[in-house]
């Protein structure tokens, strides 16, 4: 629907076709932070999990030797409890074998695309989805869902994008300073994208006056 929207704009002379703007906006998935792990947060549990499962271990032991085998209801909950985190362990073992082998910093367990990321001034588990406008009528051209936590890797991508959309050779390109990156803007202009992005200012750590030595 917004390809044929698009192309409907683009028959009716809407699109200037002359400068588009670029920006990123969050979009909250379904995933809880419960269900969204990295390598350290899956490590922690599993370390968790392997001395929740050494202290039951022992005081399973304990039991058996005051009770001389006789099983009673607290022995089979502990055993019930040793199994149900070994299987939770090795879901976790899964899941951080999954992100050595696939190079992924995280894994979602409900939208497996989503990613952890900064949001309405918190974490969510979130999609980045950029967005295209054409300056004429400020209509949107085009759209791209990623699940980059940061925006600096798709100002050329999203130029190159807007040029096929709109069919030009050339382009003028607007977009905030978390686009600045010297490779982006680089091949933008090898591809007939003129970008402005503001540079970021460096943080200047602040002089300390340190009181010279008075010698006598």
């Amino acid at each position: 629907m917004c390809k044929e929207f698009i192309f409907l704009c683009k028959n009716l002379d809407l699109f200037g076709c002359e400068l588009v703007a670029i920006d990123g906006s969050k979009f909250k998935a379904m995933n809880s932070k419960k269900r969204n792990f990295n390598d350290k947060k899956l490590i922690k549990k599993i370390k968790d999990i392997e001395d929740k499962i050494e202290e039951y271990m022992k005081e399973l032991d304990e039991n058996d030797r005051e009770e001389k085998e006789v099983f009673t209801p607290d022995t089979e909950k502990l055993r019930k409890k040793i199994e149900e985190f070994k299987e939770r362990k090795g879901e976790y073992d899964k899941l951080l074998e999954g992100l050595k082998e696939s190079g992924e910093t995280q894994v979602s367990l409900t939208d497996s695309d989503a990613r952890a990321m900064v949001n309405n001034q918190g974490i969510e588990v979130s999609y980045n989805v950029q967005w295209t406008v054409d300056d004429k009528h400020k209509l949107i051209i085009d759209y791209e869902v990623t699940n980059d936590t940061e925006d600096y890797n798709h100002l050329s991508d999203m130029g190159k994008r807007a040029k096929e959309v709109l069919g030009i050779e050339e382009i003028e390109v607007l977009a905030d300073k978390g686009y600045y990156n010297a490779k982006e803007i680089k091949e933008c202009v090898d591809n007939g994208i003129t970008p402005y992005v503001p540079e970021p200012e460096r943080r200047v750590s602040k002089e300390i006056d340190i009181p010279k030595p008075e010698f006598k």
